[in-house]
């Protein structure tokens, strides 16, 4: 962060072809927090109605949508078991990138899976707050890295983590099941 510009390395911008293939980009990616206009929210679904994986994307206007995906980091090779996600089996990963590199490979590449859109109302103000907590935890993560957990570290609530604790709503049992 440097006053007013936020710049990622390896913001992920991959392309998919229609036949499957795929086009690995990494980039420098930097955005204007004045520019940020508002978030849309996606909900992935894959196999079980009761289970689904949230996006957050934030719009910066001209200057394109970021997008943050908390998943498991898996070493090439691992695959993943939700009894690993128990056991410290694999580290929380933040990925950031494009909004179509995210949703597309949900929508257009994988089979069965969909994925909803919800534009939240927010003010550009809380917008830009509910970004900043995405880069401090991806700061944090860097200086001390964490473990993924299914129940206490997973994609849903490692978002409600990054919230400063006084500025937390009294805890909904609902994130865990």
């Amino acid at each position: 962060i440097q006053g007013d510009a936020v710049t990622f390395t390896n913001f992920r911008n991959f392309d998919y072809a229609p036949d499957g293939t795929v086009t690995e980009r990494w980039e420098t990616r930097t955005v204007h927090l004045s520019n940020l206009r508002g978030i849309d929210f996606f909900l992935n679904y894959w196999g079980s109605p009761w289970i689904a994986h949230p996006i957050f994307s934030f719009d910066f206007g001209d200057e394109g949508h970021v997008a943050f995906s908390i998943e498991t980091r898996r070493e090439k090779g691992e695959t993943y078991t939700t009894v690993g996600g128990l056991y410290k089996l694999y580290e929380l990963a933040y990925l950031v990138g494009d909004e179509r590199d995210f949703i597309r490979l949900r929508t257009n590449v994988r089979d069965g899976e969909d994925a909803y859109l919800f534009r939240l109302a927010i003010t550009p103000e809380g917008a830009r707050a509910r970004f900043l907590e995405y880069v401090h935890q991806i700061r944090e993560l860097e200086a001390k890295p964490r473990f993924y957990n299914v129940l206490t570290a997973n994609c849903t609530t490692a978002i409600r983590s990054q919230v400063q604790v006084n500025k937390r709503i009294i805890p909904d049992w609902r994130l865990v099941l």
